[in-house]
């Protein structure tokens, strides 16, 4: 019973990489610059449904919640 208990522990662990340090590597230029892209395009997107919000002549454009 011990044994089978232990396996399964250990297979566990093994499977999920606990007890495995983490290898995390410093941000680069590269990581960077996606991150304020992403950020940028976010940013254009939440404008884009402000405006669709205050001049949308749809009452499905004012409200995204009733398009479902």
């Amino acid at each position: 019973m011990h044994r089978k208990w232990l396996t399964t522990l250990v297979m566990t662990a093994a499977l999920t990489g606990i007890g495995m340090p983490l290898a995390v590597a410093a941000p680069g230029s590269t990581d960077a610059t996606y991150v304020r892209k992403a950020h940028q395009g976010n940013l254009a997107e939440i404008a884009a449904g402000q405006d669709a919000q205050t001049n949308g002549k749809d009452a499905c454009v004012k409200d995204v919640w009733l398009c479902s």
